[in-house]
């Protein structure tokens, strides 16, 4: 009787155990790949940015501005020819990579983009989701920590395919930076106002 007890105890231990693995081995097949390191370059890594005839300033509808710095990769990704980090304002942390490839004629651009959508879905797991306008043509490929941007535009007698990869966490990080260093600024700024008129 005691024997049978214990065999009974052994074998719903090892059943639990079994759904257990089970389930572990399915939510690691279903988990998507995560950014981390991209050309070299990892995310969140401290990066003493310099001032580059190739930096790229991008100014947005709230009035402020944001710096892409040019970069010369340790690794390259196919054929892409210009590569930008995107740092934190204050402490200066990866928080996206971007690169570029400009083409001549919009069916080289188109199959280039193509080619780079098909490895992006393989090699990240995902299939991506349209997101395009009258110029562009961009897909969106969403991760656990972030997000790929593959976008075409086409120009006038030029085309330039480009991908941003953004990681979550940090670009918000990002944007708590920015504010904090808006609201000092305006502090500073505050203090040389003569108040006097103020009743």
């Amino acid at each position: 009787m005691k024997t049978h007890c214990i065999f009974r105890l052994f074998t719903i231990a090892f059943l639990i155990f079994s759904m257990q693995s089970a389930s572990f081995a399915a939510e690691k097949k279903q988990a998507k790949p995560e950014l981390k390191r991209v050309c070299g370059v990892e995310f969140g890594a401290v990066c003493r940015v310099v001032n580059h005839p190739r930096n790229q300033t991008y100014r947005y509808l709230s009035g402020r501005e944001k710096t892409a710095y040019y970069f010369v990769p340790e690794k390259k990704f196919d054929n892409f020819q210009n590569y930008y980090l995107w740092v934190t304002p204050k402490n200066k942390k990866v928080y996206a990579i971007s690169m570029t490839a400009d083409f001549k004629s919009s069916q080289e651009a188109m199959g280039f983009f193509d080619k780079i959508c098909v490895v992006l879905e393989k090699h990240y797991k995902v299939k991506p989701k349209e997101i395009s306008t009258m110029k562009t043509k961009t897909l969106l490929f969403k991760l656990d920590n972030g997000e790929i941007l593959l976008e075409i535009d086409s120009g006038f007698g030029s085309c330039e395919v480009s991908v941003k990869m953004e990681h979550t966490e940090l670009a918000a990080s990002c944007e708590a930076e920015e504010k904090v260093l808006a609201r000092e600024a305006a502090e500073k700024a505050a203090e040389k106002v003569d108040t006097s008129a103020l009743e």
